[in-house]
């Protein structure tokens, strides 16, 4: 996939002109507002039982870097069970202690996907943002 960069020469100066913290700066705003597309897809998506799980997928900042940001998202630590709701789990046979008799299969859960398929719907639409996103965040920055 090729990619073509448009006002290469433009984005030198208003870089130029624009702080390295600016810049750092806008870079995370920019990335956790493109972020916040793929939360709320996966919020919508999201099974809903009480709908707390769903409510709590938020975009949090993990590493900053020179260059770059990484992003998580996902539901809130309190809500740790969203992650075997996105990829299952495998029933388990039950060794015959307590009310279960021997080899009862317990604990499967379906697995849902609704935060890859988030990413996956919104994929392209995100990248194509962020860059613009980011290009009119250093801009304003420049301006002032």
């Amino acid at each position: 996939m090729a990619t073509v960069l448009r006002g290469a020469k433009e984005l030198q100066a208003a870089l130029a002109r624009a702080g390295a913290a600016v810049q750092k700066e806008a870079l995370v705003r920019a990335v956790l507002a493109e972020a916040e597309i793929i939360a709320a897809d996966a919020r919508s998506g999201a099974p809903k039982r009480t709908n707390k799980m769903a409510q709590s997928i938020k975009p949090v900042v993990m590493r900053r870097g020179k260059s770059f940001v990484a992003v998580a998202i996902g539901p809130s630590r309190r809500y740790f069970y969203g992650l075997f709701q996105e990829l299952g789990t495998k029933p388990r046979e039950l060794r015959g202690k307590g009310k279960y008799r021997k080899g009862t299969a317990r604990g499967f859960i379906q697995a849902h996907h609704f935060l890859a398929r988030a990413f996956d719907r919104n994929q392209a639409r995100v990248l194509k943002g962020l860059g613009d996103n980011f290009w009119r965040r250093i801009l304003a920055a420049a301006r002032t």
